[in-house]
């Protein structure tokens, strides 16, 4: 059941589906969801290329944190001149 999922949800993104509804719509875990595609990838290239997938979103997501607070911190400085 997990191995469908996992395998629907790569489906999904790699047809150009949204990801945060695509991962909602596949009622898998998002904490989990690293953990799942580390036990069931072996063997299976789509889940390999899903397993990158989400590594490179939280990546991503990590590094908007990232720069949203360098942002503020740049206004910060340029509002105390």
């Amino acid at each position: 059941m997990t191995v469908r999922r996992l395998k629907r949800l790569h489906v999904d993104v790699a047809a150009g589906r949204d990801w945060n509804l695509a991962l909602t719509d596949s009622g898998l875990d998002p904490q989990r969801l690293e953990a799942l595609l580390e036990e069931n990838s072996a063997g299976r290239p789509e889940l390999v290329w899903l397993k990158r997938y989400v590594a490179d979103q939280r990546e991503l997501e990590r590094l908007r944190v990232e720069n949203e607070g360098l942002r503020q911190a740049v206004e910060a400085l340029k509002a105390g001149k």
